[in-house]
């Protein structure tokens, strides 16, 4: 790691730490992200989405070297039970990474407690499968095992909060003997957001979401990486929504620390269009 990404590690851990103490401002949502409103009970809500992206950046690694990707899903919320399914896909917008093309399986649980406190927490427990239709699952499929957790009332200003979240997880290969046997280790997240509300064209006040996350990789990914504060990642973001239908739009910047994760910058972009029924 060269003097100028110490020196930026530095400054924003500096930044984040006096911020949080000075001005108690908070709000992030992190990847996985299954924190979202509240589900009728004894109704199964189902969202359809699809979003398309410049770069599939995941945990820091550029999965498809800089080429874009259509990312269609559908999640299901069981009837109020706080639980939910969901079937992700990812799929190149270039030749040349057929083996790459990706389908996942997810299980998530949310709740919360120490509700209508300073301290109130949201939880998620989720498990991942990884799964590369393309090519044989002892080669390339994965596990994972992750728990999140926010604290939404910790530092509030206003109507709006600076909102930490922390994710951790563990990454495994999905069959016995595997050849990607190296591929496992764990992740730390550490993020912050918060919701700057403007003027509206379409509605009185829009929300601009801020966040910004730096990432302890312990391990995970492919090839031999090093244990290190792999990267940081600052986005800005806003949402639409309208009878069922939310559009996203953000834009997002990673500072790259470790070269066995990221030896690059990037900068990336992404629209979602999702309907929920």
């Amino acid at each position: 790691m060269n003097a100028r990404k110490y020196w930026i590690l530095t400054t924003l851990l500096v930044t984040v730490f006096t911020a949080s103490s000075a001005t108690k401002i908070f709000a992030l949502e992190l990847e996985p992200k299954y924190w979202g409103e509240e589900v009728e009970k004894d109704k199964l809500e189902i969202t359809l989405a699809t979003k398309v992206v410049s770069k599939y950046i995941w945990r820091g690694f550029d999965k498809f070297d800089d080429y874009g990707a259509v990312q269609p899903s559908i999640n299901l919320d069981w009837f109020g039970t706080n639980l939910s399914t969901m079937v992700w896909a990812s799929t190149p917008l270039s030749k040349g990474f057929v083996n790459d093309e990706e389908m996942d399986y997810i299980v998530a649980y949310k709740g919360s407690f120490f509700q209508d406190t300073s301290y109130a927490t949201n939880y998620s427990v989720n498990w991942i499968y990884y799964d590369f239709p393309n090519t044989f699952s002892r080669h390339k499929d994965l596990q994972e095992g992750g728990v999140g957790f926010s604290w939404p009332g910790s530092f509030v200003l206003g109507r709006y909060s600076l909102i930490p979240s922390y994710y951790v997880a563990k990454l495994w290969p999905a069959k016995s003997n595997s050849v990607n046997s190296r591929e496992g280790g764990w992740i730390h997240i550490l993020a912050l957001g918060y919701d700057v509300p403007v003027f509206g064209v379409m509605v009185e006040e829009q929300l601009i979401h801020l966040s910004s996350e730096i990432v302890y990789n312990d391990a995970m990914g492919p090839g031999n990486v090093d244990r290190n504060w792999s990267h940081i990642v600052l986005g800005i973001s806003t949402t639409m929504k309208d009878e069922g239908v939310t559009v996203t739009t953000g834009l997002n910047y990673q500072i790259s620390i470790e070269n066995t994760v990221n030896d690059e910058d990037e900068l990336w972009g992404g629209l979602s269009i999702s309907y929920k029924f």
